[in-house]
């Protein structure tokens, strides 16, 4: 492929410089790398201590520590290969969007993709996503997360006139230095790179710390004093950057299994480009299993449902499948089909469809109360007019949103960081304890009035399960003021993901046992729940209004107004 492709546009692209690889001769890795390469045939060169220092004496070797020399090992030139590649393939008939953001890319009903951007809509047969570390907010519903990692690079000056000589080959320092380094061509500086034991997570790739500061120079000049005594330790050059990685360090490619719409704003053209969409190995926990967002499943051998009635409060029953329920802004429940008969209801005939055995799950939402609370016009006092605080309410709440779609970190910072992105963008400074101040009134809340009495009342004819966008801390204050017994309290800090995303509730389904079609699912929020657990296959959803999110068409749900109004609904 290289070849062709630098034949063809007439530039050098790829230098065999050959690779050396260096470490301790005991460690896995390099055990490892001597076994295959005579396996395998490769060609290659195993240099001891003095031989190395012979041949490249610009590199020390510790004792202990073996060098292996890949001859066929090249250096490629990323940015000048992106650009040959593209331009190849305009010349061949391919059309490029330069500097376009994509907003979405929709499965079309008819087959294919549309590819939603700033100048239009194109519909194609398939699309390839390759947007590196943007691929968890473009595609948040991957069956795994890509972990985006913060990068930093160096290039140093050699302290002597014939570092280059002897072809000068890039090279790999394995455990316990963990680094990497490139000649340049042009033979005037070295790029250093460490590697992913260093690196830092990146929660947001839109807000990535692109600033190197001195003690990040440290592990730079600790490892020329030791390695390569012969490059200058302060660095020409500095550069700041992310990349994604999975689990098994293999790059997952194939179809996307999702069809349902993938939103965020990512690159068509990126200069470090990454397949990374599709199935791959998962990034799961050990005895989880995997939900692709199917409506249906294969029957496990000896799992038993049967009616969940009063007489099975004790706990003692075999499980039956879930029933869930998004709860208002204070400590409302959600709810699910009734085992017993309906009474008669408006709306009774929307749950006709629902399996008799159900278990009620309640979603707890704390979330949407903090943009519009009291918390938040002390912070923000006379800054914003009068007329235009609902703005910044809607504006603060979509930032909160957005900030929970990626990795998950702790409550309290997403607070912090959602109201720092909303005060930029109104030019306001936001305090440095903001988060700390709205994570303490979110400890202090107690459940809507209307909801302790209709719960309890539910307890007595369901299991009731929490599934709560918040940290383990927030659920032992919270959780006691509901006045009802609870099946099970999950939290997004022990899924490793919130809300919206998919895998808060696979998380919930496998601690279960259950399956998407067991649950009638109730919520006061349109965007949180019912949208993403409609796409996943809930097909009984009702929206308990309480006037925080808008009502949305084509997500087949039933609408109530109270929970007193819900259990009518459920016969209750």
């Amino acid at each position: 492929m290289w070849d062709r492709l630098q034949r063809e546009t007439g530039l050098s692209l790829r230098r065999r410089s050959g690779c050396l690889v260096m470490g301790e001769t005991a460690s896995p890795s390099m055990r490892l790398l001597l076994s295959a390469s005579s396996t395998h045939r490769l060609d290659h060169e195993v240099l001891d201590r003095e031989e190395l220092a012979r041949r490249y004496p610009q590199h020390r070797l510790p004792d202990g520590h073996t060098a292996v020399l890949d001859r066929e090992g090249a250096i490629i030139r990323p940015e000048a290969s992106v650009q040959a590649a593209a331009a190849r393939a305009e010349q061949l008939g391919a059309r490029l969007h330069r500097y376009t953001p994509v907003r979405e890319i929709v499965p079309a009903a008819g087959g294919g993709v549309h590819v939603v951007t700033d100048q239009g809509t194109d519909h194609v047969d398939t699309a390839v996503v390759t947007v590196g570390p943007w691929i968890n907010t473009l595609l948040p519903d991957l069956p795994r997360s890509v972990d985006v990692r913060r990068l930093i690079s160096s290039w140093h000056i050699p302290t002597r006139h014939d570092w280059f000589a002897g072809g000068a080959p890039a090279f790999v320092r394995s455990a316990p230095h963990d680094c990497y380094g490139l000649p340049s061509p042009d033979g005037i500086s070295v790029k250093l790179g460490l590697s992913f034991a260093r690196y830092l997570p990146v929660p947001d790739p839109e807000r990535v710390d692109r600033t190197v500061r001195p003690e990040e120079l440290a592990t730079f000049r600790e490892l020329i004093a030791e390695l390569m005594p012969d490059l200058n330790p302060d660095p020409i050059r500095l550069s700041v950057y992310m990349e994604g990685y999975t689990e098994s360090g293999n790059p997952p490619r194939g179809s996307s299994p999702r069809r349902g719409r993938h939103h965020r704003h990512g690159r068509i053209l990126r200069q470090r480009l990454q397949t990374l969409a599709g199935h791959g190995r998962d990034r799961r926990r050990p005895g989880t299993r995997r939900h692709h967002g199917t409506p249906h499943r294969l029957p496990r051998s000896g799992r038993s449902r049967r009616r969940l009635t009063p007489g099975d409060a004790d706990g003692t029953a075999s499980a039956p499948p879930p029933l869930s329920l998004a709860c208002p802004k204070r400590h409302a429940p959600a709810i699910t089909s009734s085992p017993r008969q309906r009474q008669e209801h408006p709306h009774a005939h929307s749950l006709a469809s629902v399996p008799p055995e159900v278990r009620l799950v309640r979603l707890l939402r704390h979330v949407d109360r903090v943009p519009d609370h009291p918390i938040t016009r002390e912070l923000v006092g006379d800054q914003i007019p009068a007329e235009h605080w609902d703005q910044f309410v809607r504006e603060f709440r979509g930032y909160r949103y957005d900030q929970v779609r990626g990795e998950y970190y702790p409550y309290e910072q997403v607070l912090q960081d959602s109201f720092e992105r909303v005060c930029r963008k109104w030019g306001l400074k936001a305090a440095p304890d903001a988060g700390k101040r709205f994570a303490d009134g979110v400890r202090s809340w107690g459940p809507h009035a209307d909801v302790p009495e209709p719960l309890k009342k539910m307890g007595e004819n369901y299991k009731l399960v929490i599934l709560s966008n918040a940290d383990d801390s927030f659920l032992k204050e919270s959780v006691p003021r509901l006045g009802a017994d609870f099946h099970a309290v999950f939290t997004a800090e022990q899924a490793g993901f919130y809300k919206p995303r998919y895998a808060a509730f696979e998380y919930m389904l496998d601690q279960l046992d259950a399956s998407p079609e067991d649950f009638v699912h109730v919520s006061s929020h349109t965007r949180y729940d019912l949208m993403p657990m409609h796409d996943m296959g809930f097909r009984n959803l009702i929206l308990l209004d309480r006037g925080y999110d808008p009502v949305t068409h084509g997500y087949d749900y039933v609408t109530a107004k109270s929970l007193d109004e819900l259990n009518t609904m459920l016969g209750i």
